[in-house]
Order: C-alpha cells, then structure tokens, then sequence
C-alpha cells in the first residue's frame, strides 16, 4: 500500500502523506511516489495541496527506523539526495502550492512545507526545526528555502535552538499563514488556492527563480505573453 498517493480534482492535485505506521515520515519511498504523481499529472494541474491523512502528524521528517536499518553511510546520503531532488522539482513547479498542516511538522517535514506557498495550520499543531536534536542540519534543500522566506538570522537562530512551536508562535514566525479550525482548515486551502489560479500561469516560472537583478530582463520576456495579449485585448474591447 503507497504511504503517499495523488488524485486530480478539478484540475488541483491533492497529495495526501499516509505513513502512518511510522509517525507519517517522509523518505525515499514517498519521495518516489510524489516524483511518479508530478510526472503522471504534469500539465493537468493548476495548484497543488498537501496534506496529511492523520490528524495528529503532518509529517514528522523522515524515517528514522529505515536509515537505522542501513549498514552503510552512503545508503542515507543517497536516500537522502532521493528526496533533495524530488523535493526541488516540487518547489519549482510553477503552480501555487498549499499545505494543510493538521498535526506536528518536525524536522525533515519542515524541509517538506519549506516547498508551499501557502500554509494552513490547525490550532493544536506544532512545529519545530528539529534537526539539530538528531545532531544535523538541512539535507533536503530546506535551508536555503526558509533563508529566502525568514531570513538568514531568524532562520539559524531556529536550528540553533531547535524548539517547538505552537501554531500561533509559527504564525507569528511566518512559518505558517493562517489558523484554522480542524473541520475548515482543508476547506480554507482550496479557497487559498482558486484565488491564486485565476491569474495567468506565465510569470509563475519567474517568480519561483525570482533574481532582482534581472527584474528588467524577467518583464521584458514576459511582455506580450499570450495571456499578457488576452489582457490587453480585453481592454481594448473595452473601451470600444
């Protein structure tokens, strides 16, 4: 039975992590059926929503009792660039992405909602940058992506101190964007993400590899787009 499956509805992908029987951790194995849903689907979609299917964990990192079961430390490092590689084709897809957070997010799971545009948290839910307790840091991309979302300062100073937060806490952090009650929370995302497919897709791929140092070039290449020329030609009805 796959720990993490997809369906299509109405054109936004819902992914749903169900590895219960191991704290809903996040490996190799999830990673390969997340890669196998984004290719399936490609083109199909116009957002994505995450969530979980327990309502205690959203996801606890990643399996701990399969890279205790490897005897060499290539195995986790391989695993572990497994995971790197899918997690960064998810984050650079170009369509809004939410995450519905309905339980503890720990560690290797807070590198997973590093990848959401959007986050949705349930008031009981903590979380917490807890690779340092395991005596690590990011391995799966995270770092790079909380530094451009919080900050380098307030970013490492979270690692450091390897605390858990509450959901209002990590609200306050930016970590998460609202709080919702538990029987709204999924509803809340899909709202989240019909606002943010009904504008035009083409400078999504921009704005996810955003460089301000290219903002001239990024706008030129983007002028006159299709949906750019439905716009102007709407106006130009218009106004007769």
């Amino acid at each position: 039975m796959k720990t993490l499956t997809a369906v299509l509805e109405n054109r936004i992908l819902v992914i749903t992590l169900g590895n219960i029987k191991h704290g809903n951790s996040f490996g190799q194995a999830e990673a390969d059926s997340l890669a196998q849903a984004l290719k399936q689907y490609k083109g199909q979609f116009d957002g994505l929503l995450f969530r979980s299917a327990s309502p205690r964990f959203f996801c606890t990192g990643g399996n701990l009792s399969h890279y205790a079961s490897m005897k060499f430390r290539m195995q986790g490092l391989r695993a572990n660039l497994r995971i790197r590689q899918v997690l960064q084709k998810l984050n650079a897809l170009p369509a809004p992405k939410v995450a519905v957070v309905s339980g503890d997010c720990f560690g290797g799971g807070m590198e997973v909602l590093s990848v959401f545009d959007h986050v949705v948290a349930t008031p009981e839910a903590h979380l917490g940058f807890w690779q340092r307790r395991l005596s690590l840091t990011f391995g799966w991309g995270g770092g790079a992506r909380w530094e451009k979302k919080l900050g380098t300062g307030s970013m490492l100073r979270a690692l450091i101190e390897a605390r858990t937060y509450s959901s209002y806490e990590a609200r306050a952090m930016k970590l998460v964007h609202e709080i919702v009650l538990p029987e709204r929370a999924e509803t809340a995302a899909r709202q989240w993400l019909e606002r943010a497919i009904r504008w035009p897709k083409e400078p999504l791929k921009s704005i996810r590899s955003w460089n301000s140092g290219r903002e001239v070039k990024i706008f030129e290449s983007l002028w006159l787009n299709p949906s750019h020329k439905r716009v102007l030609e709407r106006f130009k009805k218009a106004l007769g």
